[in-house]
């Protein structure tokens, strides 16, 4: 139980956003494949049954766009430069992805919901239309304020990101 304790735990601290408050850093296409590799699970019992958890490798990225749009910055561009060539390497090419849009807590619901729609497409057509990653590769998906990673502080811009996970 210890060991998976400490597999679920390294899982959320990796997908966690670095940035609070300040211009986040790039994230880097090496930092993004070791991030999505698949977690490995030697060490853990065997005998977990029902009470092993399934965790899909994830990173939460920062993506600006422009305010209200699902508009990509230069900044947004270059964090998705860097994701398109961590999945076009070999480690990466052959698994799915989501896309997964999230807005802050601020705003009208439903409003929300629609943006990071927009915004979780906007990603996947620049990855594909710049970089060729295939279609059936990627699937963009739209949360809104729904997961919000600072629920204490909904207006928190941690709040407003792309997560990528792996796929079954």
């Amino acid at each position: 139980m210890k060991h998976f304790r400490i597999l679920i735990a390294l899982a959320v601290l990796m997908s966690l956003p670095v940035w609070a408050g300040e211009a986040a850093p790039v994230r880097s296409a090496e930092e993004i494949k070791r991030a999505l590799k698949p977690l490995a699970t030697r060490g853990l019992p065997e005998d977990m049954g029902e009470r092993a958890v399934e965790v899909r490798p994830s990173i939460a990225l920062k993506v600006p766009f422009a305010f209200n749009s699902a508009q990509l910055m230069a900044d947004g561009e270059a964090q998705l430069d860097e994701l398109a060539r961590a999945l076009q390497s070999p480690e990466l090419a052959d698994k799915r992805y989501g896309l997964d849009g999230h807005t802050d807590g601020a705003g009208a619901d439903d409003y929300n919901q629609r943006l990071s729609e927009k915004r979780a497409h906007a990603v996947k057509t620049y990855l594909v239309e710049r970089y060729g990653i295939p279609l059936t590769q990627l699937v963009a998906r739209g949360y809104g304020e729904t997961r919000l990673l600072m629920p204490d502080d909904p207006a928190n811009e941690a709040n407003r990101r792309v997560e990528v996970s792996e796929l079954p």
